[in-house]
């Protein structure tokens, strides 16, 4: 660990004791958590900097405490992206012949991921506990990318390509954890854990290309299917958790 994380680490260390001095000793001194069996959190990752970001590369990450010693954690991340371009360009050629060209590109994504675990935590009595997790994981991702390109010159030339691919994507899994959890107040806690997945993931691309030069129409088509197994074996994570 870099000597900058390691500072970081001390200082958010320091900062959350000053408010866990202020709870109740006999409640600190409990084998039971300091939070509600019931309670909400909000969960974010720490970054370099004491920056916090999403946990888990989730849009929100949250979890329900359903008893003393158990917990359940849904995170559910959303990417979208769409962009349209169009590019006009004029040549005049040594050749005197005057070339027009054209180019589109359209480009979108949507990438959606839920991540569920169920949390099995084993309190050791001075508010800190040991916790297990582990729980399915679905993701699907949809990409469309059109490129159309004309050039045309005088007197009578003309060429064209079209090229459009479709990717269709999803994955399956499960996703497993083991940490500490460090409970500052009945609000606020840092946790610390390791993360190990096995995914199994699906690809479809399809691919159109048609080429046109002078009106005939030559076209070609591609299609793939792609299956494969992963283990993702994820660095340690340090986190912090809103409680409400």
């Amino acid at each position: 660990m870099k000597v900058r994380n390691v500072v970081a680490l001390a200082g958010i260390v320091f900062i959350v004791s000053q408010i866990g001095f202020s709870q109740n000793n006999e409640e600190q001194q409990s084998a039971k958590l300091p939070v509600k069996p019931d309670a909400w959190g909000m969960q974010f990752r720490i970054g370099p900097n004491l920056s916090l970001g999403s946990f888990n590369g989730m849009m929100v990450s949250l979890k329900k405490h359903i008893s003393e010693t158990s917990a359940l954690r849904i995170g559910i991340g959303v990417e979208f992206y769409d962009r349209d371009m169009t590019e006009d360009l004029m040549d005049y050629r040594a050749d005197s012949l005057i070339a027009k060209r054209w180019y589109d590109n359209t480009n979108n994504s949507t990438f959606i991921t839920v991540v569920s675990q169920y949390v099995w935590m084993f309190p050791s009595g001075n508010s800190v506990d040991f916790f297990i997790a582990c729980g399915p994981t679905i993701g699907y991702e949809v990409y469309d990318n059109d490129d159309k390109a004309r050039e045309e010159t005088i007197p009578n030339t003309e060429t064209s390509i079209d090229y459009s691919t479709e990717y269709t994507s999803w994955l399956y899994g499960m996703t497993n954890s083991i940490g500490v959890e460090w409970f500052a107040s009945k609000d606020l806690s840092l946790h610390a854990e390791y993360e190990a997945s096995l995914v199994y993931t699906t690809v479809e691309r399809k691919t159109e290309v048609l080429n046109t030069i002078n009106n005939p129409d030559s076209k070609s088509f591609q299609k793939l299917h792609q299956h494969a197994w992963r283990l993702e074996n994820n660095l340690v994570k340090f986190g912090l958790t809103v409680y409400f």
